[in-house]
């Protein structure tokens, strides 16, 4: 543990230390502000910036992505992409790269992360989202002006752009089988390259894979994830390098949550320990990282903690699960949340004025009440509606 010199805080780590220094310790900012202070009085007032957003740095319609500074991954992987990368960059080697992992464990954001670190153009395709082959392999239109036209897709300028880094996202959701045919010898160290009808009729040739492009494809591990297939043995093959992502430990997440949000110690702390010990249930329950983020954003918004996470992750588990959720979340209330739930009540309103004349008043509410009913009263049509306009007349019938 580590003590925090200015206000005495204790804290598990001294990377969490620094940053509880850095955003959440009111007189260390203080001291670092006056220290600034003394800094600036000393140098030249610069420039202000133009306040212009930076240009994207793009390659054809590709862009070079940005690394994020607050991913983490654990030193094992971390050493794993440098091994794989010392390959390809330097090497030369053909090589593809599979990621499998829970969902929400940062499958997606590791192979942006990759391509950032390249400095290489980036392309990310849905094997989920994009199910026919043109949209893979780019299609053929008619042009008065010069006849049949090649349209190439992104997933083609990608691969055929040097130094690229593609994503295929949730591989094991693509169901086409002339894609996956495709993908296949595109895969291929020995082959590197697909004829595909549209683009040997436009350009004579076929696509080829450009030099130390890097093929990532993620996928979710474990049977509980509906629409996973099981791929040829020939497309499993094709990934020699293969690296297996979980959930980060308690102390890294809570890292995680400090660094993306504006939560302090505590609060990502509580949130933290609330999906360890879902996951430690004889049944465990998953929560990503990406639900947990959203969960500290509502917190900081002033949302009590069991609407962050009513609204995020337990209303859409069916009773059984949501019994479990909420049972758990208990373990981890404040006395004062405890005594806030016992406490507090839930008010219907009207939209459109936050119901504040139907909560003061009884009879106000009465009356909007009955106005409501009269405006929403259903007629019979082969009367033309005429109940509508007539309430009377509709009572009477």
């Amino acid at each position: 543990m580590e003590t925090c010199e200015n206000c005495g805080a204790t804290l598990p780590t001294q990377a969490i230390l620094d940053m509880h220094k850095k955003e959440f310790c009111e007189k260390a900012q203080s001291e670092a502000k006056a220290k600034e202070g003394q800094k600036k009085s000393k140098t030249k007032p610069k420039a202000k910036a133009n306040g212009k957003k930076p240009e994207r740095e793009m390659i054809g319609r590709l862009e070079i992505p940005t690394a994020d500074p607050y991913y983490m991954i654990s030193s094992e992987v971390a050493e794993e992409i440098g091994r794989i990368l010392t390959l390809v960059d330097e090497e030369g080697a053909i090589e593809n790269v599979a990621v499998i992992g829970p969902r929400g464990s940062g499958k997606t954001s590791l192979a942006k992360q990759i391509a950032a670190m390249r400095k290489s153009p980036y392309h990310s395709a849905s094997a989920y989202l994009q199910r026919s082959s043109d949209e893979w392999f780019g299609s053929e239109t008619i042009s008065l002006a010069e006849g049949m036209v090649y349209n190439k897709s992104m997933f083609v300028e990608a691969l055929e752009t040097p130094g690229a880094t593609v994503a295929i996202q949730d591989l094991l959701l693509m169901q086409n089988k002339s894609v996956q045919n495709g993908l296949n010898d595109l895969l291929d160290p020995s082959m590197r390259s697909v004829w595909v009808d549209a683009i040997a009729r436009a350009l004579g040739r076929p696509i080829r894979v450009a030099p130390n492009v890097l093929i990532i494809a993620t996928w979710n591990a474990g049977s509980s994830y509906t629409g996973n297939i099981t791929l040829a043995a020939n497309i499993m093959d094709r990934f020699p390098n293969r690296i297996m992502m979980d959930y980060p430990p308690e102390e890294a997440q809570v890292a995680i949550l400090m660094r993306k949000t504006s939560a302090d110690y505590n609060t990502a702390l509580r949130i933290c320990q609330f999906s360890s010990r879902l996951r430690q249930l004889e049944e465990p329950i998953e929560v990503s990282i990406r639900s947990l983020l959203q969960i500290a954003k509502k917190v900081e918004l002033g949302a009590h903690i069991k609407d962050a996470m009513m609204f995020t992750i337990i209303a859409s588990e069916e009773p059984r699960v949501q019994t479990k959720m909420l049972a758990t979340l208990e373990t981890i209330y404040t006395p004062e949340e405890k005594q806030e739930e016992r406490t507090r009540k839930v008010v219907w309103e009207a939209w459109e004025d936050g119901g504040e004349d139907m909560v003061k008043d009884p009879e106000v509410a009465k009356a909007k009440a009955g106005k409501m009913t009269r405006d929403v009263e259903w007629d019979q049509a082969e009367e033309g509606g005429q109940f509508a306009s007539n309430p009377t007349r509709g009572n009477a019938k």
